[in-house]
């Protein structure tokens, strides 16, 4: 006697399959119904601790820090406004004025790296000195045969050029092959 073949083995596949399916959508309805009411209680605690100490927020640097990397392991933004989703507009008016001062504090910062001089590493001063003596073109071949590089040297030190730093640009259409043009070492006609 064979068991599990026919209409009948199909019926109780089929029924099986169905009550899974449902307990599947019980016990997912179930624990989100839990992280929902978790998620509140942690909204509830987060709030109290930040009204509890928003001036220590607001005045010491140190405090603030340690509260913006906290909640920016668990996935809270302290910066987001109420038309992002935040919800500490609500609770923090007076963080309003905080998140202004923080934002011209992070341009200016952003300035200041961008300002930044990169410093050329020896290979790409070398680079720059080839090109510069051939009017602003240089490929792998040049420096191998100026410098006595590998070819591997060569292509790391115009890749990093181009795509790192910006120092270049490609020409594949070159017929010598891929060639580079570094306009800040190219002669310009009037």
């Amino acid at each position: 006697m064979h068991r599990g073949v026919g209409l009948a083995a199909f019926d109780r596949q089929t029924q099986s399959l169905q009550s899974y399916a449902a307990l599947s959508s019980t016990l997912s309805q179930t624990h989100l119904t839990s992280l929902h009411s978790q998620l509140a209680q942690f909204r509830t605690a987060l709030t109290r601790f930040a009204s509890s100490h928003r001036d220590e927020i607001r005045k010491d640097p140190a405090f603030r820090r340690a509260f913006q990397q906290m909640c920016s392991e668990i996935g809270v933004d302290p910066l987001a406004g109420p038309r992002k989703g935040g919800w500490w507009a609500e609770f923090l008016p007076d963080l309003s004025d905080w998140t202004y001062e923080l934002g011209v504090q992070i341009v200016d910062v952003c300035k200041m790296v961008r300002s930044v001089v990169k410093e050329l590493d020896e290979d790409q001063a070398v680079a720059l000195s080839v090109a510069q003596a051939l009017g602003g073109f240089i490929d792998v071949s040049a420096l191998v045969e100026a410098q006595g590089w590998t070819r591997e040297r060569a292509e790391t030190a115009l890749e990093n050029m181009l795509l790192r730093d910006g120092l270049c640009w490609i020409d594949e259409q070159d017929e010598g092959g891929v060639s580079y043009w570094v306009p800040s070492a190219m002669e310009w006609s009037d």
